[in-house]
């Protein structure tokens, strides 16, 4: 199983997809997963300290490429996976 996942805070927006091999009805541990990609970005903390509507706009300018870089690893291991078959 393929899971995609998300972090955010006020100053990082982050995307990781991580690899199961749990066994139905198995809780997720460290054992039994993978992370296959995991990027973010970080706000740079200037003197200024943290602005919202800066924040806000540096969010926005990012999420689409950090949500890129997970979407494409997805591809990448579903077609791996395929392959397999």
């Amino acid at each position: 199983m393929m899971i995609l996942g998300f972090e955010s805070t006020a100053h990082t927006f982050g995307a990781a997809v991580v690899e199961s091999f749990a066994k139905k009805g198995d809780d997720l541990s460290p054992k039994n997963t993978k992370i296959i990609s995991e990027n973010d970005k970080k706000y740079p903390s200037l003197k200024e300290g943290f602005i919202p509507r800066k924040l806000a706009d540096f969010h926005a300018k990012n999420f689409d490429g950090i949500l890129l870089i997970a979407y494409d690893y997805l591809i990448f291991r579903a077609k791996l996976y395929k392959s397999n078959l």
